[in-house]
């Protein structure tokens, strides 16, 4: 019963957190019955029409590709990033990290050292790896930072990526 409680409080607290989240955060898509194929989609929190607020009183709206859905509150979650999700950095940088704000990163582990001097996930950040302006170097800048400073990042065309684990094809691995 303890574990039920615990999960309904985590859930109603997070539905108020969504409820109050500002304008132009980015939410997670989850539970949809009617629109299954909106499930693990991140969409924008934008600020609703008169027309909007009147048809879905209760309801937060979501811009995805351009589209604007009107969602149930239970049915948004704050974005989760996992190891190795690209993310754009929203944050203000200064001195010698200056510029940093919208490269694009990768979410990574902390190395042992890291975890060694107390620097881990816990509390809420997470380790991001700035992908370097040049294909091939390495990384140079690695900060921990709060999800809110974060934008899920779908590739660009551009990007660099290596392919693995095919095996179709695997002579494109790589």
């Amino acid at each position: 019963i303890f574990q039920d409680l615990k999960k309904m409080g985590s859930t109603f607290v997070e539905q108020l957190r969504i409820k109050d989240m500002a304008s132009g955060r980015q939410v997670e898509i989850r539970g949809l019955k009617g629109a299954p194929e909106l499930n693990g989609r991140i969409g924008t929190l934008r600020e609703p029409t008169e027309e909007e607020s009147a048809s879905f009183p209760e309801r937060r709206i979501v811009e995805v590709d351009g589209d604007r859905i009107a969602v149930r509150m239970e049915n948004l979650c704050e974005v989760r990033f996992k190891l190795g999700d690209a993310v754009t950095l929203e944050a203000a940088f200064e001195g010698i990290h200056e510029g940093l704000d919208g490269r694009a990163a990768v979410i990574s582990e902390p190395t042992e050292e890291e975890i060694e001097l107390g620097l881990t996930t816990r509390g809420g950040r997470v380790v991001v790896d700035v992908l370097p302006l040049v294909k091939g170097f390495p990384v140079q800048d690695r900060f921990r930072m709060w999800p809110e400073q974060l934008r899920a990042r779908r590739f660009k065309p551009g990007d660099a990526v290596e392919l693995t684990g095919l095996q179709g094809d695997a002579r494109l691995n790589g």
